[in-house]
């Protein structure tokens, strides 16, 4: 195969690299613009693994939800994206893409067709189906008609005011996402009517593009992964679950996978997926309740994502399996395997992690005090955290399996640290933007 990956600053861009590199003869990465500075700083772009990279001159696709509504792509960046795209897979006689991005997907879902006489393959949905099953929005409203658990969910041009905390709670009272996102990019946790206020007259024009979730409060989070046949079919199954101390900042803080049992409503999740004409991979998130314990459908992803390196190390290769699903060719049921002895862990992360909570402490003692007539959130306590990375790290209970970036590094050196360097920007920007 000759695969492109439309996106290196993506988590799974370098999983997937990994995952297909010794099936392809040629691994083209394009690099859209973002400036001079972020794409020095896009990661799988330097590994080893990859033929070439191409610097775009288009931007980074955006406008997800405006493509869903109807705006045409038939002019302007959007055009010029797909041409580049075009041009680099009949230059380099492409044959696979593989986009990372949930921009980037709905935008060639929609130029599937134009690919294909090209000879170019895409394994994602038709964008008619992908425009459902992505929305964060749509997707809770099709969860409710299944009689699947989930929060309360609202569009923020709906929203009047917000409702009160619980009392003596600590927990933000909301979470607002953009309908159509991912890693976390423009989350924000509402503490406080102020909050919301601040945060409302900052997206005043943009507000349809949000939705206002209820936070679930809890520390556990569970991914239903499912690869679905074109008949309707459940091909194989997964499901894993991480805990964390109560420090929700960036997606991969902290987190710690396991193998997990599937949720009550696993088959209503199917059932939806089935009556959407859905196929090939999708990954369901959950959040369990603790008031409840009740598994809450957060979200579904309908792409690729961050986490493929812990069922690859577990010999199920997701972006292998997913191509021959959207190929309609033979496939072969992975084996199951015992992962019950085996914890996936992101050790240079949870060290970056640890050092910004360490400096937040003083900040959280001072918040604490100066409103200390008002209910703000609490950060784990130290032996909380040192409790949670020891049981994790040094019980020895468990088999530790190390992501990508950290059993690599010696071997793409240079990817690691960017990814790493990355990393440590986001969070940074995460905790500037946490209301303690």
């Amino acid at each position: 195969m000759r695969l492109l990956i439309t996106d290196p600053y993506t988590p799974q861009s370098y999983d997937i690299i990994r995952a297909l590199h010794d099936l392809c003869g040629k691994i083209i990465i394009t690099v859209p613009r973002m400036g001079r500075l972020p794409s020095l700083f896009s990661p799988a772009a330097h590994s080893r693994l990859v033929t070439k990279t191409y610097q775009l001159k288009s931007a980074r696709p955006s406008g997800a939800l405006e493509m869903i509504l109807g705006k045409s792509y038939q002019a302007g960046p959007e055009k010029e994206y797909i041409d580049e795209i075009m041009d680099i897979c009949e230059r380099e006689r492409i044959d696979l893409i593989y986009p990372t991005d949930d921009d980037q997907v709905f935008l060639l879902s929609k130029h599937k067709k134009a690919f294909a006489e090209k000879g170019v393959f895409i394994p994602i949905n038709e964008f008619e189906i992908l425009k459902t099953v992505a929305d964060k929005f749509e997707v809770i409203r099709l969860a409710e008609s299944k009689g699947i658990p989930h929060p309360k969910t609202f569009l923020a041009s709906e929203i009047k005011e917000l409702p009160l905390r619980e009392e003596n709670s600590t927990e933000p009272v909301a979470i607002i996402k953009p309908r159509f996102g991912n890693a976390s990019r423009g989350v924000f946790f509402v503490n406080e009517e102020s909050g919301w206020k601040r945060w409302l007259e900052a997206n005043r024009s943009n507000l349809h593009k949000f939705v206002v979730q209820e936070y679930i409060p809890g520390d556990t989070i569970v991914n239903l992964r499912v690869y679905m046949k074109r008949d309707g079919t459940v091909l194989f199954a997964s499901c894993s679950g991480c805990r964390r101390p109560q420090l929700i900042i960036h997606q991969s803080c902290g987190i710690v996978h396991t193998k997990a049992g599937f949720p009550p409503c696993y088959e209503k999740v199917v059932s939806l997926l089935r009556d959407k004409n859905y196929f090939g991979y999708a990954h369901a998130q959950f959040k369990i309740d603790s008031r409840c314990g009740a598994h809450k459908l957060m979200e579904i992803n309908v792409r690729i994502g961050r986490g493929t390196w812990t069922e690859m190390r577990m010999g199920v290769n997701r972006p292998l399996i997913s191509l021959s699903l959207f190929r309609n060719t033979a496939v072969e049921v992975p084996e199951a395997v015992d992962e019950t002895n085996v914890i996936f862990v992101y050790p240079m992360q949870d060290i970056f992690v640890f050092i910004l909570y360490l400096f937040s402490l003083p900040k959280a003692a001072f918040k604490r005090w100066a409103l200390r007539s008002r209910k703000t959130r609490r950060l784990p306590g130290i032996s909380e955290m040192l409790k949670h990375y020891y049981a994790v790290y040094f019980s020895g209970r468990k088999k530790i399996e190390c992501d990508n970036y950290f059993k690599f590094f010696f071997k793409d050196t240079l990817v690691s640290l960017t990814y790493w360097f990355s990393f440590c920007y986001q969070l940074r920007k995460k905790y500037r933007e946490w209301d303690y």
